[in-house]
């Protein structure tokens, strides 16, 4: 009868169920982290078209080109959509989340046969993708190239909105729904932003048919497109704080806070400042105004001056500047 075989001592031992149990509590929870940073940072809401250009090259059909953007799944402070270019089957990606990032205009060739797709970075815009018309095929394109000055045509993208006045574009903007509401602001992004904007934007800002995520999305319409740094746009939108249309005064001031990138931050429920009434609405901005010029650098506040408001800019007692 054979012996038994004696037991091998380099065997680890089995671990025990308790630790088994750490084990897999250590990688639910990791998967749990690893869930949640994919949620934060790459996932995205269904993708839309916001723009499209139609070229027809010498000899051949017309061809899209169409413009798309995703937004965050959820949107953290200074972060945007993401968007990308495309061309039959292909794509490419103009821009991720980074802030200040935007779609820019599409220069085309005296023939028509390609098209360059620009790309924007806090006003600057700059050549991103060269797509061949006819077959779809794109390359990366020469960030430095001038192809305004080689005599290529600069083209903007069109919407489904674009034969809408500003008035029937509010009027979108106001319907409480929010494939309505996102359309017009893809619209109202390519338009020349103008004073009598203000007044607009003020009213939809008030209006209770928007909801909350919608009101906060208005102040970053204000000077979109105009090629304005953002040092410029605070002390446009500080001068509006002594505007004579008592909605404007208010719509300012908290956009002024939305945008603040000043610490410590400051913020006010808009709707509810309002329905207290214009006593309550002025004493706001007043505090709005104190605590801007207190806080933020001195070249967002101190070149708002009496030319570009309906009033002249008071500053308020006793701080900095007077």
């Amino acid at each position: 009868m054979a012996e038994p075989r004696p037991a091998d001592d380099t065997t680890p031992p089995r671990r025990s169920r308790s630790t088994r149990r750490r084990v897999k509590r250590a990688v639910a929870a990791l998967g749990c982290v690893a869930l949640a940073i994919w949620v934060l940072f790459f996932a995205n809401r269904s993708a839309r078209q916001v723009g499209q250009l139609t070229l027809t090259p010498p000899g051949g059909p017309p061809v899209a080109l169409t413009l798309w953007a995703a937004d965050p799944l959820v949107e953290l402070p200074f972060t945007t959509d993401t968007k990308w270019v495309q061309c039959g089957g292909k794509r490419w990606r103009l821009h991720g989340r980074s802030f200040g990032n935007a779609a820019g205009p599409v220069a085309v060739s005296p023939d028509l046969s390609q098209a360059v797709v620009h790309s924007s970075f806090e006003g600057g815009e700059f050549p991103a993708v060269v797509i061949d018309v006819r077959s779809g095929d794109m390359q990366r394109a020469n960030r430095w190239s001038d192809y305004a000055g080689q005599e290529w045509t600069m083209r903007r993208w069109h919407t489904a909105l674009e034969p809408l006045t500003d008035d029937e574009l509010m009027r979108e903007l106001r319907s409480g729904d929010q494939a309505r509401f996102r359309a017009a602001c893809d619209e109202l992004e390519r338009r020349t932003f103008v004073n009598a904007h203000w007044t607009m934007y003020a009213t939809a800002a008030l209006d209770p048919n928007l909801s909350k995520h919608q009101r906060r999305y208005l102040p970053y319409l204000l000077y979109h497109g105009d090629d304005v740094r953002y040092g410029a746009q605070m002390t446009g939108i500080f001068a509006k704080t002594a505007d004579s249309d008592p909605q404007v005064r208010l719509f300012a001031a908290w956009a002024l806070c939305e945008l603040a990138q000043v610490e410590p931050g400051r913020e006010f429920d808009l709707l509810a400042v309002w329905r207290r009434g214009p006593d309550a609405a002025d004493a706001e901005v007043k505090a709005v105004r104190a605590w801007w010029v207190s806080n933020a650098k001195p070249e967002y506040w101190e070149g708002a001056t009496a030319s570009s408001t309906t009033q002249p800019v008071q500053l308020p007692v006793g701080v900095p500047g007077q």
